[in-house]
């Protein structure tokens, strides 16, 4: 299991977390903790305060609790915080709602199971129709504007000048459990879903934000539509934005990131010097530690397989003749929030993937091996999106030199990248694995450890058809001798000080349980994970914890 992996349940846990059997006893609990607060003083005004608004909209309730504590926690340092609350269950696309729920045109309850978190928290919140004229009639009007784009514009389509439709991806792929590139029917019908729910969202963003005029906005994630619609007019006005997610898979560990998605954080600054420092000792095991942790497989099933690691087994089942070149294509899940939106060069993985085929079929000398992310049979994530069908339906009838394995598959992927003579990563972690290790590996994708100056990145399909053809004629492209620490320096940076273990909660996701006991915990100097945090939201334009 590479970084990348453990990255990818960030907003897919978010909407596990709403279950309604959970939310009792969380509620409880919250009460409980809000019941130990004294009453605090006046927050200093006349424009010393910061302002901070916190675009909650329709997240689940561990996710507003975990927004009220922290507007709870920099209200203790001096700003002074407001929550916006979606409250139109009449949206035909929200963003904690699947596709395969049976009534999934309307929220179930929406902010009635939120409003006892609210009264308890005992903050300045306000309601999304609250910044509605007529919600009924706005949204009659999104939606007969949307129903007149055609199906083809609709990811150009562009309201009052905002590119609303270029803001689809996450929200689409993260309904559909699939792939959202192409023209499929159910595509189509779930980008005009949230495109009417995406205009509605920009209209009452942008009349809270002109009416609160927040100094900060905080969202979640940053890149589903209702967020990504607060953080791009918030930018646009200038407003500082900070987005926030649970970290490697534990709801507990939060990440940061300002200006710019969780998923793809901007930290110039910290990486410039990061680049050029070596890392001491310790940090230097406790990279080597992570490494040997990561877990070569990603079903999550109660009990790990025993993994296929003999080269020469690998070979026999997958038919590879010995002394035969063999190039290795990891993919990515098809709707995870890290390949969503993550496209460069490549209008999707498909397309990479049709790319890549074009290119074998003319090179029966060098075998192929597409493995498909182990992640997509985990029963949790509800992937419905396959790439093993997407191929079959797709490019059917393979060349004899190519081979697939399914998810389901025990031979070892780490295995698999050694005995390749090149690999070709779009956006998975095991591309900086292999950077790691030394071994040529394509970035075809953006992910988030692309373009830092220690991967092959590939830029456009022509060039991708270049360093193809130079790896067929014995030139496989190799990165800089610097590469391997380089890398080394980049994952110490994003595991180990990027996320922030914030001794808040528990890190289940279904069955959040709060940690702190006692008001008092939110103070000032009392918690390195929080001080970080708040100064970091208040001040700073890059939140990590100090080395």
């Amino acid at each position: 299991m590479s970084l990348f992996d453990t990255l990818r349940g960030f907003a897919r846990r978010r909407r596990a977390a709403t279950s309604a059997c959970d939310a009792p006893d969380l509620l409880e609990q919250f009460k409980a903790l809000m019941a130990t607060r004294q009453r605090q003083p006046t927050p200093v005004s006349g424009g010393l305060s910061s302002r901070v608004g916190f675009a909650c909209f329709g997240a689940g309730a561990n996710h507003l609790v975990i927004d009220c504590l922290l507007a709870h926690t920099l209200q203790l340092r001096g700003a002074i915080c407001q929550l916006l609350i979606c409250d139109l269950p009449e949206l035909p696309g929200c963003d904690e709602r699947l596709s395969e729920v049976e009534n999934n045109h309307r929220c179930a309850g929406c902010i009635s199971p939120k409003r006892p978190f609210l009264e308890a928290s005992v903050l300045d919140w306000v309601k999304l129709t609250d910044f509605l004229e007529d919600p009924a009639s706005t949204l009659a009007m999104a939606s007969e504007a949307v129903a007149a784009c055609p199906d083809d514009n609709l990811t150009h389509f562009t309201y009052d000048g905002w590119k609303v439709g270029e803001w689809l991806g996450s929200s689409v792929a993260s309904f559909l459990r699939s792939d959202s590139h192409g023209m499929r029917s159910e595509v189509i019908e779930a980008r005009r879903r949230y495109l009417t729910s995406g205009i509605v969202a920009l209209i009452a963003a942008r009349r809270w934000l002109d009416t609160w005029r927040p100094d900060i906005l905080i969202v979640i994630s940053g890149r589903h539509i209702f967020w990504r619609a607060a953080r791009e007019v918030a930018e646009a006005r200038g407003i500082k934005v900070v987005c926030r997610e649970m970290f490697n898979e534990a709801f507990d560990c939060h990440i940061y990131a300002v200006n710019s998605s969780c998923e793809d954080p901007a930290l110039p600054k910290a990486w410039a010097k990061a680049r050029q420092t070596p890392l001491t000792a310790s940090q230097e095991r406790l990279v080597d530690e992570y490494l040997k942790g990561l877990p070569a497989y990603a079903r999550q099933v109660d009990s790990d397989p025993v993994l296929e690691i003999r080269t020469s087994a690998i070979q026999g089942e997958l038919g590879l003749a010995r002394g035969r070149r063999m190039i290795a294509l990891f993919t990515n899940v098809t709707w995870d929030l890290f390949v969503a939106e993550r496209d460069f060069a490549f209008d999707g993985q498909m397309q990479w993937l049709a790319a890549t085929l074009a290119f074998i079929r003319g090179h029966p000398d060098i075998d192929l091996v597409v493995r498909a992310h182990p992640a997509e049979i985990v029963p949790k994530f509800r992937t419905r999106g396959r790439i093993v069908r997407q191929i079959a339906e797709e490019f059917s009838p393979l060349p004899r030199n190519v081979r697939v394995i399914g998810p389901e598959s025990t031979i070892s992927s780490d295995v698999l990248r050694a005995m390749a003579s090149l690999n070709l990563v779009y956006c998975a972690s095991v591309g900086l694995e292999a950077v790691i290790a030394g071994q040529p590996v394509l970035i075809c994708g953006n992910p988030y450890y692309a373009r830092k100056g220690f991967t092959i990145d590939v830029e456009s399909p022509a060039h991708y058809g270049r360093l193809l053809q130079e790896h067929a004629a014995g030139r496989t492209p190799q990165a800089s001798p610097e590469s391997e620490q380089l890398a080394r320096r980049f994952l110490y940076l994003f595991r180990f000080r990027y996320g922030i273990r914030m001794g808040l909660t528990t890190d289940l996701v279904a069955a959040t349980a709060l940690k702190i006991q006692s008001f008092d915990q939110l103070q000032p100097g009392l918690s390195l994970p929080l001080d970080t945090a708040c100064d970091g939201i208040l001040h700073r334009d890059e939140i990590l914890l100090p080395t």
